[in-house]
Order: structure tokens, then sequence, then C-alpha cells
């Protein structure tokens, strides 16, 4: 069962995205990922293919709890209907 999260990355520097969204799969392996940066430019990955420097992680995505007891990251489970539309757009940007 997949499951969708969404994390704010806390930090000034201009290179790297402040929101990531991640689809899950039931170990926690990143299937499909969107990152959005300060200037509003979105990268998407799926493994296969992507844009920007965005890629899938290689290890399992820490438990909620865990992330969040960094204090740079918030993160949150979504429902997948709200990842679809942020994936969609980051569709539509990238062409």
């Amino acid at each position: 069962m997949m499951k969708y999260e969404v994390l704010i990355w806390k930090h000034d520097f201009e290179d790297e995205p402040v929101v990531i969204y991640s689809e899950l799969d039931g170990k926690r392996f990143e299937v499909r990922k969107v990152e959005v940066f300060k200037d509003g430019k979105f990268n998407w990955s799926t493994g296969d293919s992507g844009t920007g420097n965005c890629r899938l992680g290689v290890y399992s995505i820490p438990p909620l709890e865990e992330v969040n007891s960094n204090s740079k990251f918030e993160s949150n489970e979504i429902p997948q209907d709200e990842f679809e539309v942020i994936w969609e757009k980051a569709l539509k940007k990238s062409k």
C-alpha cells in the first residue's frame, strides 16, 4: 500500500528544495518524488526519468516521528489526491 508524505525542509540553501513530496511503497522506499524550490521551480523523479538533479532516495525514508525529531524538518502524511495534484503540476512545469 502506497503512502504519500510532504516534507518541509527549513534551510537557506538556494540550490536545494524547500518542500519534497514523496510517494512511498510498503517498505518506505520512494517510487515518485517532487521537489519544490524557493523560486517556484519544480523537479521530479520516477527512478527511470526525471528533471534537474531530482533522484529517488537509495535508502528507505525514516518514519515520520524520526524525521520530525530534527528541527530542520517537518513531515506529514498527505492524501494520494493531494500528491497527484502536485505531481501533475510538476510534470506540466517541466515541459
